[in-house]
């Protein structure tokens, strides 16, 4: 968590930094892959990336138990409460804790493919809203739970037909609102949409445009479920392997059609290119968005990297905030 303190002031809640699941949702899928009944039936190593993943099948003659212990979320909730708690204390002034959390739709996708969700999808909700309920009972509920979905984006953009997208953004958002519904009264939740990074590649390696991710976000606030605060969607500009586009401005069109007052949160941000690229293509990505961003951030989240990348992240971070909003 300490590394994150020169955003302080920046940081609208303040995350634990999942340094207790480097990899994001692969020390999860290896658990979970070890549970009873989880039978691999296609050669595959996690290890190396979207295109080398293995597949599973349950056979177990009960419905698959997901132990909420093997999410961790509690667990890392209890260890950063106390540092949290110093730094208010040194600074006085509050933040409330932000809790990561993968979006059970990516972790059944993830662990037996559309099985998963079709199938087995109860099995990957209740633990994570059983974790949910305990942190938000631990904080007093000042506490911000982010989701974290590549799987809904990228199931978006896979779509080809414009008709069929539309549509699909609806259903999608309807599954997801209807998780946050179950969620604690009261409970305030940012979406972060990305587009996945494993081993630094993203899932679709490409950005043709940005049209599925508006239709996606617009859909998330039509149909947010009253009695939860819906704090800010996370937007991926960019990509693992894809830095900020600044070649064609008119890429950025479809932002324009963004048009929610909830806080948007410009994932273009990116370890691997200067803040000069980050802020020309923020200036483009500006000529269709005219609303201020809510914040900048990362195309994706930093579990996936090194230590001496989320340093420099954090550096370009720091920088750039203090360029754009001061």
């Amino acid at each position: 968590m300490r590394k994150f303190e020169s955003l302080w002031h920046h940081l609208p809640a303040f995350p634990e930094g999942d340094t207790a699941f480097p990899g994001w949702i692969m020390p999860r899928l290896r658990a979970t892959f070890a549970l009873p009944g989880m039978t691999k039936v296609d050669d595959g190593n996690i290890e190396l990336g979207y295109d080398g993943m293995p597949a599973y099948e349950y056979r177990g003659e009960a419905e698959l138990e997901i132990p909420p212990v093997l999410l961790g979320y509690l667990d890392q909730a209890q260890a950063a409460k106390p540092i949290l708690d110093r730094m208010i204390n040194e600074r006085g002034e509050r933040k409330p804790y932000q809790a990561n959390i993968i979006d059970p739709y990516d972790h059944a996708f993830f662990a037996l493919g559309m099985a998963g969700v079709t199938e087995h999808y109860d099995s990957f909700r209740k633990p994570a809203l059983e974790e949910i309920a305990a942190i938000h009972r631990l904080f007093h509920g000042d506490v911000v739970f982010q989701l974290e979905s590549p799987g809904r984006m990228v199931t978006m953009e896979t779509i080809e037909s414009a008709e069929e997208r539309a549509a699909k953004a609806v259903a999608l958002a309807s599954d997801l609102v209807e998780f946050v519904r179950r969620m604690p009264a009261g409970a305030r939740v940012t979406i972060h949409l990305c587009r996945g990074d494993w081993e630094h590649t993203s899932w679709m390696k490409k950005i043709n445009g940005y049209e599925p991710l508006v239709l996606l976000a617009n859909a998330i606030v039509a149909q947010w479920p009253e009695g939860r605060t819906l704090e800010g969607i996370h937007i991926p500009l960019a990509g693992a392997d894809v830095p900020p586009l600044v070649d064609d401005p008119d890429i950025y069109r479809h932002l324009e059609q963004l048009t929610t007052d909830v806080p948007i949160y410009a994932g273009i941000v990116h370890e691997k290119v200067d803040a000069e690229r980050i802020v020309t293509a923020l200036t483009q990505a500006r000529q269709y968005y005219s609303r201020p961003f809510g914040g900048l951030s990362t195309s994706c989240g930093m579990a996936r990297m090194t230590e001496a990348e989320m340093d420099r992240a954090l550096r370009l971070l720091a920088e750039l905030m203090e360029r754009v909003t001061g």
